[in-house]
Order: structure tokens, then sequence, then C-alpha cells
């Protein structure tokens, strides 16, 4: 099975809120309005970075063309102070997730499908000291629309790796309905993790094929994808 990996809430948190307040000044240097208003009770959970952005830039009053226009500079502006912001003091990687991966790498592939731009993505991967495990993946500076990351994904690993996997042989991994809704609209499955904004139940409603409550105990992603339905496994 091809592994497709969401970051945030799944494999590592952020904490003391530093990925909303570098995006607010990110936004602000890039498109010169203070979007702390529109951050009010906005959930990142499961967005593309370019999502968010054109998201807050609607509430805001800028225009979707303004918005696309300006996101390479936005994008470099979140690479150049996320690697700086972030550092071991502000990240942790969650409960049994480096030996869930040290487990599972010997038996399936590893991708990344995550909201977060490539750059980003890594650095907190390599903050983590999780890197080592991935080398490909879709990235949310890529799409807005996340539901377009998985077969990006997939297409990139087998030219990589000469591989062969479809939507048939992967599933999707990650804590909340963006993933789920990302893996259902490719006919993949998802196996949700309830390290984010919702339980088990909630993913379960959502669509996910399976739910865990944590990486904790490995047994049970194996199981999970061991008990996944015929058509979707090799």
């Amino acid at each position: 099975m091809l592994l497709l990996f969401d970051i945030d809430a799944t494999l590592i948190k952020l904490k003391h809120g530093v990925g909303r307040g570098v995006l607010r000044e990110a936004f602000l240097h890039t498109y010169h309005v203070d979007p702390v208003d529109a951050l009010v009770g906005y959930s990142f959970s499961g967005r593309t970075d370019r999502q968010i952005v054109l998201d807050i830039s609607l509430l805001l009053n800028i225009s979707q063309e303004t918005a696309e226009r300006r996101f390479p500079d936005y994008q470099l502006e979140m690479e150049r102070r996320m690697t700086a912001s972030i550092d071991h003091s502000c990240l942790d990687v969650l409960d049994g997730v480096s030996t869930m991966l040290e487990s599972v790498a010997t038996q399936h592939d590893l991708a990344l499908v995550t909201g977060n731009i490539k750059r980003i993505a890594f650095h907190k991967l390599s903050v983590g000291g999780i890197d080592h495990f991935f080398e490909i993946g879709a990235f949310g500076c890529e799409h807005a629309n996340r539901s377009l990351l998985p077969p990006l994904a997939i297409e990139r690993f087998n030219a990589t790796f000469g591989t062969r996997h479809s939507p048939s042989t992967s599933v999707v991994i990650g804590d909340a309905p963006g993933d789920v809704q990302c893996a259902t609209d490719n006919g993949i499955a998802t196996i949700a993790v309830a390290t984010g904004e919702f339980t088990t139940a909630q993913l379960l409603e959502y669509g996910a094929t399976a739910a865990l409550s944590s990486f904790a105990d490995v047994s049970s992603l194996l199981n999970a994808i061991e008990s996944l339905p015929t058509p979707m496994k090799h």
C-alpha cells in the first residue's frame, strides 16, 4: 500500500500559536491588510495553505485574482518566516508517531498529502526528526483544492520509484474531514486519527473508512490497513 500522510495534527503539532501568528505576519506583509479579524474562529484543519489565503482574502474583500497573483510572494514570505520560527521549542511529534513510521515503512510505501507549502512541510518534519521517511508528496502550495493532491502524490511516487500504485492501493491518513474528503473524491480509503479537532465518531460520520484514537499502539494502524475493503488492498 501507498500511505499518504497528512502532517499537522496527524504527525506533529505546533505549540504557542506559532503557525497562526506567522500566517498573520506574512499575509499583512504581502497583501497589506491585517487578517486578525478574519482569523477569529477560522480553522486551518484540513485546508491547504493556498485555500486558506483565498478564504481569508474573500473575508477581507481582496479579489481572488489579487490573492492568486500575489500568492508566490506570500509563499516566499511564509517559507522565510516559518523556517525561522519553528524549532524544537514549539513543535511536538505526536505520541507513537516515530515508532509507527519505523514500523509501517518496513511494509508499505510512504508519501505526503499535506496542506502545507512544500518547504515548510519538510522543515517541520526535519525539526521533528522524521523527514527521512518521506521523499515524495503533494503540497498545499500547488492547489487550493486538496482533492487534487492525492492523484498528484501517487503519480509522482510511481514516476520516482517505478511502482504502480493507484487509488485502490493507496490510503490517506489524516486527522480532519478535509483529509477524508480528498480521499473520498478520488476513490481512496481513509484511516483517520483523532489527534486533531475531531473525534473518531465524527471522522467516521464524515466518511472515514476507519478511525483511530492515536498512533500510540502501532498495531491498531497495521490492523486498520489490513482490514481495508478488499478492492483497496493489493
